[in-house]
């Protein structure tokens, strides 16, 4: 019941009325999913997601924060980001 990056694109490009080609890198999980945009769409689809539904379920739109970087690690798995679902 999950959705592909492909219908991502199209559901995020058709409710913020933007061009297919401002959704960038796209990455579906069960439970969440990210894409990238351009900083200058980010007001526009946060706006137009603030109300939005898909499958009968509320869409949560945020900006995801940088990934953290530790140049002096010795074990780089334990410095993996990890979102909870």
């Amino acid at each position: 019941h999950g959705i592909k990056a492909s219908e991502l694109k199209i559901l995020i490009t058709s409710i913020a009325n933007l061009k297919r080609d401002a959704i960038k890198e796209i990455e579906v999980h069960d439970d969440f999913s990210f894409f990238e945009a351009s900083i200058d769409y980010t007001k526009k689809i946060l706006k137009a997601f603030e109300r939005q539904k898909f499958q009968n379920k509320r869409v949560i739109v945020e900006v995801a924060k940088e990934k953290p970087t530790h140049k002096h690690s010795k074990n780089k798995d334990t410095n993996k980001n990890k979102k909870r679902r």
